[in-house]
């Protein structure tokens, strides 16, 4: 089966660029980005899409179009998938250049839907990630405060583990 060939591919170039991180630049292009963004699409892919999204979160040209995938995986019922997709995103938010990306690319709506998540893991990892990114410019914190973020807080502040209160109230 092609699809499968293709898959079998996607992972071994995986494993060799995830642990030879100098041949990224010369292995990575749009297209064979695409092509393996195109083929994890498929919902029994969803570890191997992210295999393929943290490869191509390490390269700035990438960063928007791996946003909406984060996006699209994030809605599956999966706690480790989610979790998966929370921890990328926090990744993400930590590196100065891509925070404008993800406000601009419907990351911000991601985050605030996950720090009302109900596996606090995935919850302090958002509640994290707003804050790295309420550090930027006005702007920033203005689409923070008008993504919905202040009708979660008093629930945060209330929540039973007290990391969660704490990361809450650092934010």
């Amino acid at each position: 089966d092609i699809i499968e060939a293709r898959t079998c591919g996607i992972k071994i170039l995986y494993i060799i660029l995830s642990d030879r991180p100098h041949l990224r630049k010369h292995a990575l292009n749009r297209k064979l980005m695409d092509e393996m963004f195109r083929i994890v699409k498929s919902p029994i892919h969803a570890d191997l899409a992210l295999n393929v999204i943290e490869i191509g979160c390490q390269e700035p040209e990438y960063w928007i179009t791996a946003i909406p995938e984060l996006i699209c995986l994030s809605k599956k019922e999966d706690h480790g998938v989610q979790r998966k997709v929370i921890v990328m995103m926090s990744k993400l938010c930590r590196n100065k250049g891509c925070a404008q990306i993800i406000v601009e690319n419907g990351g911000l709506s991601l985050l605030v839907d996950m720090a009302g998540h109900d596996n606090g893991e995935i919850a302090l990892h958002a509640i994290t990630s707003l804050s790295s990114l309420a550090t930027g410019s006005d702007e920033r914190i203005q689409a923070i405060f008008k993504s919905g973020i202040m009708v979660k807080v008093p629930i945060l502040l209330d929540h039973h583990k007290e990391n969660i209160r704490k990361q809450t109230c650092n934010a």
